[in-house]
């Protein structure tokens, strides 16, 4: 029986919890890590630790404690399990795929063994940079998870440099591109995606926040959108942001109206309804198919660019109000961005208005003698908004 001069003591350092045992008589004083930050898996992992070495089992002084084996696979599992309810279908859909090729680079290796190599194996499959990075991020998610649930005491990303891909400008539609956009989904009879594509450009919401639109989250007297993240709704940022109801919005608003003989809607009816009329379930992915599917055939026909999608309509609605004059940190609160950083991807976009104000500040005078009247006028540099 080890001799029982002290109650191991349950620290935190660093956000992490040990278990310190102390030998009075020999003076020795031993740390075990137990690999988490989550004070409710270190009191467990402290429990069977403690009972260990009181059984006489685990020498506290000579040996390593050795918690219950999780390979990556089941690791995976338990993971996903967790998540199901908190992520949307798509990204778990994501997650999973992502998750499988990390199994696929580990076969029956245990998560606490991981190595940054291994990590380094999934980071090569996908050719894109951005697909890179996210598969980064979604890793970096799971060794985050594993350390909080006390699966694994180190995190191998944090030995990977985070993927940085090249910075490209936001894609925006114009205004007459827009306009084209609409016109062929009516003429396809496809009116719900059409009012759902002109929602989604005249208040910035993603996809995933408009399916989850209410009535009740319509402030059509004070004209406001209120984007929530309280109960069972969830967004990017996990934060409620309330946009203006713009007139593009309220015509939509009143047109979804009309669905409703009565003149009482339910606050929980779903502003936006699925094709069968029920609420939108899988998080707008048949949605977002349909919509890609508009832009090939419409590219298919005449010069129209491939590339948009459907989250082209929320970098138009922050382009739209840059060309405006809106200011970014305005633009920054109505898109629910956390960091002004983020937001700056718009800042390229010069308003024409400020084009004037710098004209008259730094006029062309470089050429001695020339009344400015009779100065030649610089051509215009800036982007055009199509009208």
């Amino acid at each position: 029986m080890p001799l029982r001069t002290t109650t191991p003591r349950l620290v935190e350092q660093k956000g992490y919890y040990n278990l310190v045992f102390y030998n009075r008589q020999t003076r020795r004083r031993r740390w075990h890590s137990l690999g988490t930050k989550s004070r409710q898996v270190a009191e467990r992992r402290a429990r069977a630790m403690t009972r260990a070495w009181e059984d006489g089992t685990f020498d506290p002084f000579r040996e390593r404690f050795e918690f219950e084996a999780y390979t990556v696979e089941r690791a995976a599992e338990r993971y996903l399990i967790d998540q199901q309810g908190r992520l949307k279908p798509k990204t778990l859909r994501n997650m999973r795929g992502v998750l499988n090729l990390l199994i696929e680079a580990t076969p029956a290796i245990n998560v606490q063994h991981v190595e940054p190599r291994h990590v380094k194996r999934v980071l090569k499959r996908p050719t894109s940079p951005h697909s890179r990075l996210s598969y980064y991020r979604q890793l970096r998610v799971f060794f985050r998870w594993c350390l909080n649930a006390g699966l694994t005491s180190e995190d191998p990303t944090d030995h990977i440099p985070r993927p940085r891909p090249p910075k490209k400008n936001p894609l925006f539609l114009p205004r007459s591109d827009f306009a084209r956009l609409i016109a062929y989904m009516e003429s396809r009879q496809d009116e719900r995606l059409a009012d759902i594509a002109r929602w989604a450009v005249s208040t910035g919401g993603r996809l995933g926040e408009i399916c989850q639109l209410q009535f009740g989250d319509v402030d059509a007297e004070h004209g406001l959108v209120h984007y929530r993240a309280g109960g069972e709704k969830t967004n990017k940022s996990s934060r409620d942001r309330a946009v203006p109801l713009s007139e593009m919005a309220r015509a939509v608003y009143l047109r979804q109206r009309r669905r409703y003989p009565s003149v009482r809607i339910p606050l929980d009816a779903p502003l936006f309804t699925g094709m069968k009329g029920g609420a939108i379930r899988d998080g707008g992915s048949f949605t977002s198919h349909r919509f890609k599917r508009y832009i090939r055939e419409l590219a298919a026909t005449e010069a129209f660019n491939e590339d948009y999608d459907f989250h082209t309509l929320r970098h138009t609605f922050a382009s739209w109000l840059r060309l405006s004059g809106v200011p970014l940190d305005r633009i920054q609160y109505w898109l629910g961005h956390r960091s002004i950083t983020t937001t700056e991807v718009y800042a390229h976009i010069i308003p024409e208005k400020i084009q004037h104000e710098a004209a008259g500040i730094f006029p062309d005078d470089t050429t001695p003698g020339t009344p400015p009247e009779e100065q030649t006028p610089a051509p215009s540099v800036g982007i055009v908004l199509e009208t």
